[in-house]
């Protein structure tokens, strides 16, 4: 009996996330937008197997098949496909293309918004205040990467400054040296 609860143990904790997330206050009431779950090429929503190349962005299978397909979009290297993304145009290989786990589980999951206008109302809000939430972290990381990019170009200044300064004082000390020495009548 202790063999089957071991067993048991071991089955349902591998079924278990090994990274647990926080839960996300409001998360279950938030409004996606739909454009983000279709693919850009054909413009449908992404079939079961969504697929992201490795410049990272993501295209139905389907699409990514066509694209494969089509000899004068691939090219042969080392008996690897690649191809141009159709969005960046980067050059992608097939060997690198992997499923996207992240909008397949996004679209397992979507629901339908609720008919009540009330509910309609709260998930807005809370779609709202976590979009604030989300703009305001990237407001901060925009203010530090400013911050960094002035610190440096008043490092530039102050550097040039010294050069600058440097070679006023040797030029001025060259022409007095000069006229001392008799260079110049």
């Amino acid at each position: 009996m202790a063999f089957f609860r071991s067993i048991l143990e071991k089955i349902s904790n591998i079924s278990k996330n090994k990274y647990p997330v926080p839960h996300i206050e409001g998360a279950d009431l938030i409004i996606v937008d739909s454009s983000a779950l279709c693919c850009p090429v054909c413009f449908n929503v992404y079939s079961h197997a969504p697929l992201i190349l490795s410049c990272g962005h993501t295209f139905c299978s389907l699409c990514i098949k066509g694209i494969t397909s089509r000899d004068h979009l691939t090219e042969r290297v080392n008996n690897d496909l690649t191809f141009s993304c159709p969005m960046c145009r980067e050059r992608c290989s097939s060997k690198r293309i992997v499923k996207n786990y992240v909008v397949e589980d996004i679209l397992s999951k979507v629901g339908d918004l609720p008919k009540d206008e009330k509910a309609k109302e709260v998930v807005q809000i809370a779609t709202l205040k976590l979009s604030k939430q989300r703009l305001e972290s990237k407001c901060q990381e925009q203010a530090s990467v400013i911050a960094r990019y002035k610190r440096a170009n008043e490092e530039v200044k102050r550097r040039e400054f010294r050069n600058y300064s440097l070679f006023l004082i040797s030029f001025a000390l060259y022409i007095v040296l000069s006229k001392y020495f008799g260079y110049f009548r």
